[in-house]
């Protein structure tokens, strides 16, 4: 009985000996585990937080150069409206405490808001942007993106946005979370196994151990590595099924390739946006001129040929002013297909901005081929778009084209003369397309330089007015004048207005220039108007008059302002105001014509103006050209043409004015037609408004034209505000 209670006893002591060892083997092991996993969950912790942050400031840092590039051309303009655009844009894609757009010398230019209440306030430009690159720099606690916005080495601003920590850290907070969730999960689970252990001894004892090992270490640091894979960029390493474990550390697995995945789809949304338009889905210019810069390298290389086009939407603008901005998206991405649809495989289309594209033909061994695309391009325009709400516009495109080599060297010389070209192009009206010539770069040097004194002249007061007489035929009276806008530049001397004009009217400067015309000419009709109070006034308007909304309101208050009649005042127009718009210039015309005035064809003979013009547009007066009237001694057949001209002319109550009248033998012809009144050099050359004076003193008695030949003065040939 002692003996059996020994071994008992001796039983129980061994069976406790042996239970305090696995015990403590059980407690010094799950104390190993708890301080390797423990650890493995630090590194893991560390990696991804080294990881999320890497990533999110090399995308800041990458994306910079493309808000750099969608900021430069309204910063440039200083463009408020669109700088507004683009900060809240920023906003809406990174959430920043505040973002400021500042000038070169960091004065503060918008903050994306309207009441802008820091305008104009100075602010610090860091010294790293010297390098014109962007950063990432700490103050006061605060991370900032500072980036310049520059484009091919011109500095326009610089941009700060400061950031919010919980956009970086929100993320991260939550994946931190899942870890710990999954870390109490563990522990819970270890506690179990241990409790566990304690009664299945030895073998459960080895067994849990290799279950620990098997199911918690080594997916741990599977994800370790695959951690570290996504923090050197390789977003496409995928962990294996193996590797993934069980329970727990599975789900923590499926998170890791799950934000993995986030942050691909993320990547490949930002790579889309810097590289690709949005409304049309070409790509953008940074992508495209990356394109450009990668056809010269292989043309270099293979001895061929690069074709750059710019291709511009004529008149587009108007169809956003008077169909609204969604008919204008619609064409827009109507024309890119278009575009899309003239291309060879290897050729690339992208979207300058507004209604430019570029249009890039590389790998090309025969100019011809460049010729072949522009004519499909322009037939291809020539179709009539069908746009939201029925209607169907035809919008023509104007192109220019530069070759390398043969143009340029180099993708700046190159979009530069196809820039040129393209200027020609739209110069000589639309749905034109021409090569760049090394004569062109002379032609935009001085279109260059006569806008920029334009502008001076128009703020010096340089341009004045001539009056060039308008007389009865029959009667020999004078009856009216018509006012030509002249130029005389401090640098360049006396400029002809069919030089200047163009320009004015191509760069929208002849809408200033038109309003001085009519408010210098409308005052000065009223004091000759107390002498004569039927005496007329012509004046001429241009097709980009005609298409400023406030023509209308701008001559009815300087006609109210000078307090004059409408009655007796004449605009005349060209057939280019016609080839515009013709139903909106029929409203405009009829409206004129319902305020008291008089509306005149000019320039009939030339172009394609003819007399279905007179029947189907509301004119009151016809004004034939000079170039009609010089050939009425020599040439019998154009007598006939213009007497049949001034006959169904008077037969539609319209007044004919006859220009360019030189020799007597051609006033004794336009008498004989019936022609009302004249103006040329047989009568007196345009003069002053002192001249004009005396003119009318000298009609105010029995005077007729000889009273003039006194005060004929040198001058060129007419111009006017129509060019």
């Amino acid at each position: 009985m002692a003996s059996d209670k020994l071994s008992h006893r001796y039983a129980f002591l061994v069976a406790g000996l042996f239970s305090l060892l696995i015990l403590l083997v059980l407690i010094l092991l799950c104390v190993s585990v708890y301080l390797r996993t423990a650890g493995l969950r630090d590194q893991l912790t560390d990696t991804f937080s080294s990881s999320h942050d890497n990533y999110v400031s090399a995308a800041l840092l990458d994306n910079a150069s493309y808000l750099s590039e969608r900021l430069f051309d309204p910063l440039y303009r200083l463009d408020v409206t669109r700088i507004n655009e683009e900060v809240q844009d920023i906003y809406n894609w990174l959430r920043p405490k505040r973002v400021l757009v500042l000038d070169v010398d960091g004065l503060i230019l918008s903050d994306g808001t309207d009441a802008n209440p820091h305008y104009a306030e100075q602010q610090p430009v860091p010294e790293q942007l010297r390098d014109q690159q962007p950063h990432l720099l700490e103050q006061n606690g605060q991370e900032s993106l500072y980036f310049p916005v520059v484009h091919f080495g011109e500095l326009a601003g610089f941009v700060r946005i400061d950031l919010n920590p919980a956009m970086a850290g929100g993320g991260m907070a939550e994946l931190e979370s899942r870890v710990e969730d999954y870390w109490e999960g563990f522990l819970v689970n270890l506690l179990v196994i241990a409790a566990s252990g304690l009664a299945l001894v030895v073998l459960m004892t080895a067994g849990l151990i290799r279950y620990l090992r098997e199911s918690l270490s080594e997916p741990i640091l599977h994800m370790i590595e695959a951690a570290e894979e996504f923090a050197r960029g390789n977003l496409g390493f995928r962990l294996t099924d193996l590797a993934m474990g069980e329970g727990e550390v599975r789900r923590l697995g499926n998170a890791l390739i799950q934000m993995a995945a986030d942050l691909s789809h993320a990547e490949r949304r930002i790579m889309r946006q810097a590289n690709f338009d949005v409304l049309t889905g070409l790509p953008n210019r940074l992508f495209a001129l990356q394109e450009l810069e990668r056809m010269l390298l292989l043309a270099g290389k293979h001895n061929t040929r690069v074709a750059a086009m710019f291709l511009d939407l004529d008149d587009f603008k108007k169809v956003n002013d008077t169909l609204g901005h969604e008919a204008g998206d619609q064409l827009l991405v109507e024309a890119a297909e278009r575009i899309r649809a003239c291309l060879r495989g290897h050729d690339v289309a992208g979207r300058l901005g507004g209604d430019e594209f570029l249009v890039l033909m590389g790998s090309m061994t025969e100019l011809d081929d460049s010729r072949t695309l522009l004519e499909r391009l322009m037939n291809r325009f020539r179709q009539p778009f069908h746009l939201p709400g029925g209607h169907e516009l035809v919008i023509t495109v104007s192109i220019g084209v530069a070759i390398y080599p043969d143009h340029a060297s180099d993708v700046s010389t190159l979009l530069r003369h196809a820039d040129v070209a393209l200027y020609e192009a739209k110069g000589g009206g639309r749905n034109i397309g021409k090569f760049f010539e090394e004569g062109m770069n002379q032609g935009m040097k001085r279109r260059l330089l006569l806008e920029q004194k334009i502008r001076e002249s128009l703020v010096k007061n340089r341009f004045y007015l001539s009056y060039q007489p308008e007389f009865d035929i029959a009667t020999g009276q004078m009856v009216g004048v018509e006012a030509l806008l002249r130029w005389r530049c401090e640098e360049l001397g006396d400029v002809a207005s069919d030089e200047f004009i163009p320009v004015a009217e191509s760069t929208g400067l002849i809408i200033p220039l038109g309003e001085m015309v009519w408010r210098t000419a409308v005052q000065q009709l009223a004091s000759w108007r107390r002498t004569r109070p039927d005496f007329q006034l012509a004046v001429n308007l241009s097709p980009r008059q005609f298409r400023d909304t406030g023509l209308i309101s701008g001559i009815a208050r300087e006609l109210e302002h000078s307090g004059v009649c409408a009655e007796g005042i004449t605009f005349e127009i060209t057939e280019g105001v016609l080839l515009d718009d013709q139903l909106n210039s029929d409203r405009l015309l009829q409206r004129l014509r319902d305020m008291g005035f008089s509306v005149a064809m000019d320039d009939f003979g030339t172009g394609y103006s003819s007399l279905s013009y007179l029947r189907s547009h509301p004119f009151d007066v016809l004004k034939v050209d000079k170039t009609f009237i010089q050939e009425l001694e020599s040439h019998p057949r154009d007598r006939e043409l213009l007497r049949a001209a001034v006959d169904m002319a008077h037969a539609l109550n319209l007044k004919v004015v006859a220009e360019g009248i030189e020799t007597s033998a051609q006033l004794h012809w336009l008498r004989d037609m019936g022609c009302d009144s004249g103006q040329g050099y047989l009568f007196c050359r345009p003069v002053s408004a002192a001249d004009i004076d005396r003119l009318l003193v000298a009609f105010s008695g029995a005077g007729r034209l000889a009273e003039v030949k006194n005060l004929q003065t040198p001058g060129a040939d007419r111009f006017g505000t129509a060019g």
